[in-house]
């Protein structure tokens, strides 16, 4: 399989493009892996909090002497 046609293309167009805008590129993917850092960070943070106050209305419930309340209400809530 002959892939010399390949190797002038990419010498030809794709290479002098790509280490053109190189700099940018790597600027951009840093910035991209630190914000999606942040946004793990967040959505963490949002998620253990929502089981937190999930775990607690359970706890409540079970404790009061109201009657349980059904599953969708519960989820309802929550949401």
């Amino acid at each position: 399989m002959d892939l010399q046609g390949s190797d002038i293309v990419y010498d030809t167009f794709l290479r002098p493009m790509v280490m053109q805008y190189e700099p940018n590129i790597e600027q951009r993917l840093l910035h991209l892996r630190a914000r999606s850092g942040q946004l793990l960070t967040f959505y963490i943070q949002n998620f253990a909090d929502k089981g937190t106050a999930f775990f607690m209305d359970v706890l409540r419930s079970v404790v009061s002497d109201e009657p349980a309340a059904s599953v969708s209400e519960v989820t309802r809530q929550v949401v």
